[in-house]
């Protein structure tokens, strides 16, 4: 019987759903390993002992090859994109190690993918021993995509582990918050971080829509406000980033007691979901991709046509809120969530059956250590140097043609003050000099007047209509 073999996860950058699945695993399998990969670095994680080493693709690849990672091992990718691949291929040849392949997405299959990039990641797919994806909304867009290649490489429906949320600090909401909140609260949490992509833009036209006293907070935060504050011209709360363990609390504090999805593109798995349902809240969500699947699976809320006007939406959004009720606990649900044991179990079970019957071999994790120092003296960091120097130099300038304008500006107002003060003294001098003809002008009217008083009437009559005449 085989060594139980040791499990490196490949990880895209981005983080997200991917990055907590991936660590949901480990906290199970504590001598599995993680490789962030990138174009310009590796980072390689030892999760147990909470340790994050820095290489060279290069250098790590080459350290692999040397034996580094031990024996039996399996190799665990996370996605379709080229730095995986390149990852995965680079370790193929020297470490001969069977690979899974969960898609945690359907974008392994992006009609609007180049050709070449599309079909790359579709011949990845096929190339693995194992593919897996937690929501049947993913298995159908894989069968689709690999046409009649489906039956060889059939993708296993492996749905994700609900998390306990059990290791939750304590919760405050900052005083912003707790005034925000005040005695009405927030009837509506929306969870997450919302995007053009999650129907950002229907929220903000959903906000001003709700009656006064229904209002909207957003656990998590939006492409327009990453930090606490209100966003949509004060319609809509944005409480920030929060650790998914707090999320019950939160929940609580903020007086919430409806789940909203709004209509944005067809969720994948969708974690917010899971969160919404594990904190007590049923849920309102679209009816298109894994919401819509797992919605009608286990219960828990309601679905409603993506396509929606928004008046009909707001008259939905508000009955729903009017009779929803938070639950003191998880929202009993009529099929249960799987559970993370269950979940691991059935990984386990992929595990074993793909264990190669290698000699075991202790991983040099001495080793990479070692050849992370060499980086860490200088080397690996010189292009990052380079690049905050380049982005000290940006600022500098900005902060020189900042200074240049504000200089400029200086000297246009003292200017403009000065030929204001010149102005004064000018307007004065015209103001005595109107006064002093209008004094004149009232002088010479008078004497005129008293001369002509003397005339004879027969004199005096045709000489004022001839004045009236001129005057006119």
């Amino acid at each position: 019987m085989s060594a139980a073999a040791r499990v490196l996860h490949v990880v895209p950058p981005g983080g997200g759903g991917v990055d907590r699945c991936v660590h949901g695993i480990v906290r199970s399998r504590p001598g599995d390993a993680i490789l962030h990969v990138s174009e310009a670095q590796y980072v390689f994680e030892f999760p147990a002992l909470a340790r994050f080493i820095p290489l060279a693709p290069a250098d790590f690849l080459r350290w692999a090859g040397e034996g580094g990672l031990g024996s039996p091992l399996l190799l665990h990718a996370h996605g379709t994109v080229p730095v995986v691949r390149h990852a995965c291929e680079g370790l193929l040849p020297t470490t001969a190690a069977p690979r899974v392949l969960t898609l945690h997405d359907v974008w392994f299959a992006d009609p609007a993918l180049p050709a070449d990039e599309r079909a790359a990641r579709l011949t990845f797919v096929r190339s693995a021993a194992v593919r897996l994806a937690p929501t049947r909304f993913i298995v159908d867009h894989a069968r689709a995509a690999l046409g009649n290649d489906a039956d060889d490489a059939p993708v296993q429906e492996l749905p994700l582990g609900a998390e306990r949320f059990e290791r939750a600090p304590a919760v405050e909401l900052s005083p912003a918050a707790d005034e925000a909140c005040g005695a009405r609260g927030f009837g509506i949490a929306v969870i997450g971080a919302i995007g053009a992509h999650k129907g950002l833009a229907a929220l903000e036209a959903l906000a001003p829509r709700l009656p006064a006293g229904l209002r909207i907070v957003v656990l998590g935060y939006t492409e327009r406000q990453l930090r606490q504050g209100w966003t949509a011209d004060g319609r809509i709360w944005v409480h920030g980033v929060f650790d998914p363990q707090q999320l019950p609390q939160l929940v609580r504090h903020y007086g919430a007691r409806l789940a909203l999805f709004p209509p944005g593109m067809p969720e994948s798995h969708c974690y917010a979901l899971t969160d919404a349902w594990m904190s007590g809240l049923e849920v309102l969500a679209p009816d298109h991709g894994a919401l819509a699947e797992r919605v009608r699976r286990h219960g828990g809320g309601r679905l409603y046509d993506p396509r929606i006007d928004a008046d009909a939406w707001c008259r939905l959004v508000v009955d729903e809120v009017a009779r929803a009720r938070r639950h003191p606990g998880p929202v009993p649900l009529s099929v249960p969530l799987p559970t993370m044991e269950e979940m691991m179990n059935r990984l386990q079970a992929v595990y074993a059956e793909l264990t190669p019957a290698a000699q075991p071999r202790l991983a040099d994790d001495e080793g990479v250590q070692r050849l992370a120092q060499q980086h860490l003296d200088g080397h690996f960091f010189r292009l990052e140097l380079n690049e905050l120097q380049r982005q000290v130099e940006a600022v500098t300038r900005d902060r020189d043609a900042l200074r240049e304008a504000l200089s400029a500006q200086q000297v246009q107002q003292q200017e403009l003050a000065a030929r204001c003060s010149d102005c004064e003294g000018r307007l004065a001098t015209v103001q005595h000099e109107l006064d002093a003809y209008a004094a004149a002008y009232l002088g010479l009217r008078g004497r005129l007047q008293r001369l002509v008083g003397w005339l004879p009437d027969g004199l005096r009559r045709p000489l004022v209509a001839l004045a009236r005449r001129l005057r006119g």
